[in-house]
């Protein structure tokens, strides 16, 4: 239910193909095949998304953005109790070991996989989904289109219907991305000093903290300095 075919990259060198880019060689190579029911292995997509990192490489706390290109929805038995608009399926993921060629991928650690968990797995590892949903249908009297929008706005992403414009793949592909790079979760405010020990116990900010927000965007805060009774009479720096 899994495999990468190509690791992050910024698409110049490094593809086994002579004439092709690493992710367009990486692209040509695949089949579709198998599968005995409509829903689909995605939880375990997900998953691996966030834990896979034998075979996919990133700074800790780099931004990432997982782009779907399906027309189906997981295998959660939970899924219409967590997202109303998606339809409960008759089994979960069991999140089991497999083996494909010559890579094997244990079973999960906490089988097994419901969808809700695994995206919040993907919100702590600030990765946010967003899905082009090809064959518009429902399952169970659900829209799928529906059901993929109400997983991607749960991690701040969004969803599109290919061929629903006259857009192409690739630009509903960046749109989604770049829709999703202008959302700011939380913007949390520190203060250092190099001559100041705890600098941030001099100054309050209210709010708090700010967002959710969505770039560009101009947003008031009140700031208020108290430097304490003890501090000697001289000039500070504060970043």
């Amino acid at each position: 239910p899994w495999r990468v075919d190509q690791n992050f990259t910024d698409n110049t060198t490094g593809s086994p193909c002579e004439t092709l880019t690493p992710i367009r060689c990486a692209l040509d190579s695949l089949t579709a095949g198998g599968g005995n029911d409509e829903p689909e292995a995605y939880n375990r997509a997900f998953f691996e998304a966030y834990d896979d990192s034998a075979h996919l490489s990133w700074d800790a706390n780099t931004p990432r953005f997982m782009i779907v290109l399906g027309d189906s929805i997981p295998h959660d038995q939970n899924l219409n109790a967590d997202f109303p608009s998606c339809p409960a399926t008759t089994v979960t993921d069991p999140g089991s070991g497999f083996t494909f060629g010559d890579v094997t991928y244990p079973g999960v650690p906490t089988p097994p996989l419901h969808t809700i968990d695994v995206l919040n797995g993907l919100r702590t590892n600030h990765t946010n989904l967003s899905f082009v949903t090809y064959n518009p249908h429902s399952i169970s009297g659900f829209p799928v289109a529906n059901c993929h929008a109400a997983l991607a706005q749960y991690t701040g992403g969004s969803e599109v219907v290919h061929g629903s414009g006259t857009d192409t793949l690739e630009s509903q592909i960046v749109g989604l991305i770049n829709a999703a790079a202008k959302k700011v979760d939380n913007v949390t405010f520190n203060v250092t000093s190099p001559t100041v020990d705890n600098a941030n116990s001099w100054f309050t900010f209210t709010p708090s903290q700010l967002g959710p927000l969505v770039a560009p965007q101009d947003v008031p805060y009140d700031v208020t300095v108290t430097a304490p009774q003890s501090a000697a009479v001289g000039t500070y720096n504060f970043t």
